[in-house]
């Protein structure tokens, strides 16, 4: 088994008094695609929260043995007063890519997200699912180790959802191809058990248990 690169350890999430989650444990390994089912108004916003560390637990500790993660949050959040292609520069270039390796990322993630077409087009006029793909495209821009998603799928097509799995997918292939010899690591959360299905790994949380199967 490949060494982990997230690991919960006996974390508390949520008010002490009546805490979402109680003394939460379970791992993510490198390469692997890991992926977290909780029931509706289970809390899996807020533990999406803290595992991209938007939030802290109340209790407990988490071990993060990564240099970058991106994330596709369930509510579109780029900048929409930028373009689709202004979007993808500015975050390049917060991460201090170089303007040529910038400017062919941007031009591979436009053709690989469907948004070619649309390079010049205001993020605010974006259709929903659409501002899912910039969102992705805004996450892969800078090559993070690990990739996390909270019901990124959600309201999609069935083609757009598909199309959305076949980026990840490319992703993690050429992510392996590159100079870092490593698949990147994938975690996915979900209320759609057909979703967590696609994982190679498959998390249950429930407030009050966990399951995990291979």
């Amino acid at each position: 088994m490949n060494k982990a690169i997230l690991e919960f350890h006996n974390v508390t999430i949520g008010r002490s008094s009546d805490p979402l989650f109680d003394k939460l444990n379970f791992s993510v390994f490198k390469e692997e695609v890991t992926g977290i089912w909780l029931p509706r108004a289970g809390g899996k916003s807020t533990l999406f929260s803290v595992i991209v560390g938007l939030k802290k637990p109340l209790q407990g500790k988490i071990t993060r043995s990564y240099r970058t993660v991106g994330f596709v949050p369930q509510n579109v959040t780029v900048y929409r007063e930028l373009t689709v292609e202004e979007n993808l520069r500015f975050i390049g270039s917060l991460h201090g890519i170089d303007s040529v390796k910038l400017q062919a990322n941007i031009e591979s993630l436009l053709e690989q997200c469907h948004l070619v077409e649309l390079k010049k087009v205001l993020a605010d006029d974006l259709l929903s699912a659409k501002g899912k793909f910039l969102q992705l495209a805004c996450a892969l821009i800078y090559g993070p180790d690990l990739l996390v998603f909270d019901d990124a799928t959600q309201g999609m097509t069935e083609e757009d959802c598909q199309r959305f799995w076949n980026i990840i997918t490319t992703y993690r292939s050429e992510n392996r191809n590159s100079g870092n010899k490593k698949k990147a690591t994938v975690l996915f959360l979900s209320h759609d058990e057909e979703e967590i299905m696609k994982s190679t790994r498959a998390i249950s949380i429930h407030r009050h248990k966990q399951e995990v199967s291979p």
